[in-house]
């Protein structure tokens, strides 16, 4: 009830207790009367010739009703008082109620709180102005990651079932890229001398959008993990530059990419020493945690130029990895000569003179962990290093091996053998 509401009740309050004390004060000169009086006067006749009989003493005290006048004043006073006192509190809540009026209408004029400040994303290892990057929009970007990380499951499927991911699907899951891919070219044109995947792998985009992932999960980065991110962040940018700047002039480009996805992959390990069990269920699934492709937040990514080198031997595959090899590199010599070469290279990778089924190498061919595609770029840059130590190859050959990013990937896989009157 308002101000007004509270002063009206009270006012007729009163006015019944003023109505009350009518009433007795009336009661009390009646009952005066007949106890004066004694008896009616009969009609016709003069009150002084009527005699006046005195009644008799009696100890009944007076009926309840018949108060004198001390105490009627007393009751009136303290009813005077009563109200005196309400009215005082009805001044209060009215100037109360005027308060909270004014108030509401300051607080109504008042331009609304904005939202939340955007959080800006790490910068470590950034020398150069990034304005994509510092203006990035990192939860947007964190639910576009999300929505392409909870689409691929059925792709892997369907591309382990069959062999082959269907027009409709590769259309879909362009759609679905498409936002990341935009921000990462744009980003990529700050970032001099890095590839767009390189870019998206770059450990302050990877811890930021880390960062904007478990915020939209609930679990966000407390202050003391946050500065244990920036506190890796800065050491690993610090080692990054010595990496870069200990390479020879000729050193092998291959050489310097998987030292770079080494150096992130560090960088990543060492963040999720920081994180709560529950962080980390949030952000790495263990079916393809690490995978090239399906893995968004591993450095594998920087490593997609790779082909699959297949043969049902160990004897064959060693002369196709010479054969495809010089074809790549435009060497004009009779592979037979260079059997050698094969030969070395599947020795620095025993593992793939490992016969595997069709169905095996399915997976690690088109999804291939990255400690795999880390030996095979080793086992690969350890046969190019001796071909350039044995062959005396003009300096056009000689770059172009020295330039190679594309990773072979060797492996024995078995021929699947035919059903009767399948293939004829």
């Amino acid at each position: 009830m308002d101000g007004s509401g509270k002063f009206i009740a009270l006012l007729a309050i009163v006015g019944a207790l003023a109505v009350v004390v009518v009433v007795v004060m009336l009661t009390g000169v009646s009952a005066r009367v007949e106890s004066s009086a004694g008896e009616e006067i009969p009609d016709g006749e003069e009150p002084s010739k009527v005699p006046i009989a005195r009644p008799e003493k009696s100890s009944t005290k007076p009926p309840p009703c018949v108060e004198d006048d001390t105490a009627l004043g007393g009751r009136i006073e303290a009813l005077e008082k009563a109200a005196e006192g309400r009215d005082k509190r009805i001044r209060e809540l009215e100037e109360e109620n005027r308060a909270l009026k004014a108030e509401t209408a300051r607080l109504a004029a008042a331009p609304a709180a904005g939202p939340e400040p955007r959080k800006k994303g790490y910068r470590f290892g950034l020398k150069a102005k990034t304005p994509v990057l510092d203006e990035a929009d990192w939860p947007a970007l964190a639910t576009q990651f999300t929505d392409l990380r909870k689409a691929l499951p059925p792709v892997i499927e369907e591309f382990c079932r069959t062999g082959t991911v269907s027009f409709k699907t590769q259309l879909e899951m362009g759609e679905k890229n498409q936002p990341l891919a935009i921000f990462t070219v744009k980003a990529s044109g700050e970032a001099k001398g890095m590839a767009p995947n390189s870019t998206f792998t770059h450990p302050a985009v990877v811890a930021s959008m880390i960062r904007a992932l478990l915020d939209q999960a609930g679990l966000p980065l407390s202050e003391v993990q946050d500065e244990a991110v920036r506190a890796a962040g800065e050491a690993w940018s610090t080692r990054e530059e010595a990496r870069i700047a200990g390479y020879a002039a000729d050193a092998p480009n291959l050489l310097k990419l998987v030292e770079e996805v080494e150096s992130r992959q560090r960088f990543l390990d060492d963040l999720r020493t920081f994180l709560s069990a529950g962080q980390q269920a949030a952000l790495f699934d263990p079916a393809t945690e690490g995978r090239a492709g399906v893995d968004l937040l591993s450095p594998a990514l920087n490593l997609a130029m790779r082909t699959p080198v297949t043969e049902p031997t160990r004897e064959a595959l060693e002369k196709t990895l010479v054969r495809e090899s010089f074809k790549l590199l435009g060497i004009e010599r009779n592979p037979d000569e260079f059997a050698w070469f094969g030969v070395e290279w599947l020795a620095g990778l025993p593992e793939a003179t490992v016969p595997v089924t069709e169905d095996k190498f399915r997976m690690d061919a088109a999804f291939p962990a990255l400690p795999k595609l880390l030996r095979c770029a080793r086992a690969q840059l350890a046969a190019m290093k001796r071909l350039l130590d044995r062959e005396n190859f003009d300096e056009a050959t000689g770059k172009r091996i020295r330039t190679l990013t594309i990773l072979a990937m060797p492996q024995v896989v078995l021929t699947p053998e035919k059903k009767d009157g399948e293939g004829k």
